[in-house]
């Protein structure tokens, strides 16, 4: 495999990769819209951890964490997520100043389910989820594009995809009768250097 043909294998990948994960983010969304219709509200007492050092390394170590307790029926249920923009800022100013970085809040939930929860509106998360999709897909469209590009681009190069540097001839096949008098030559000249 050469170069053009790796690169063409890495984009048809991160194409491949990007359709697979805008896939999964359709999931989540209709998943989010089907509950946003039956969501119930509860009032939770949210932490801001700005140096969490137990939230998941898929949430990154430079977004503030929130975490936050909640009861549906005198059960306590616990969340944790990125903090949304609006909470992020009023954290920062509280940090700042110097106080607890604990508020009360909304958090939305599932009543079927409310492990299932979220400090955002289902339905504005389901939006949200719905433009990571979109930008999911044109990703993966883009790479599916430039690797096509790239495969054509070199399918007329003879000499990069047989790997024989430019300049050179091209080697072809003999026939059959050129193969037998050259094997012929070669062995009368072997015959005449043993002599």
């Amino acid at each position: 495999m050469n170069g053009r043909n790796s690169i063409s294998g890495g984009l048809i990948l991160c194409a491949l990769l990007s359709f697979g994960y805008g896939l999964w983010i359709v999931g989540q969304s209709r998943k989010d819209l089907s509950i946003a219709s039956r969501e119930a509200t509860s009032t939770a007492s949210l932490t801001i951890n700005f140096n969490d050092p137990l939230k998941p390394r898929s949430e990154g170590t430079d977004v503030p964490y929130c975490r936050y307790n909640f009861k549906v029926s005198d059960v306590v249920y616990r969340g944790g997520e990125k903090c949304p923009g609006r909470l992020i800022y009023a954290g920062a100013v509280d940090a700042l100043n110097f106080r607890s970085v604990t508020h009360q809040e909304t958090v939305y939930y599932d009543p079927s389910d409310p492990q299932n929860s979220s400090l955002i509106d289902f339905k504005e998360k389901s939006d949200i989820d719905g433009k990571g999709a979109t930008l999911s897909f044109g990703i993966g469209a883009l790479s599916a594009i430039f690797a096509v590009l790239a495969f054509v681009l070199t399918m007329n190069q003879p000499d990069a995809v047989a790997g024989i540097p430019p300049g050179l001839p091209q080697a072809r096949e003999p026939s059959p009768t050129e193969f037998m008098k050259n094997l012929d030559n070669t062995l009368a000249k072997e015959r005449h250097e043993d002599n």
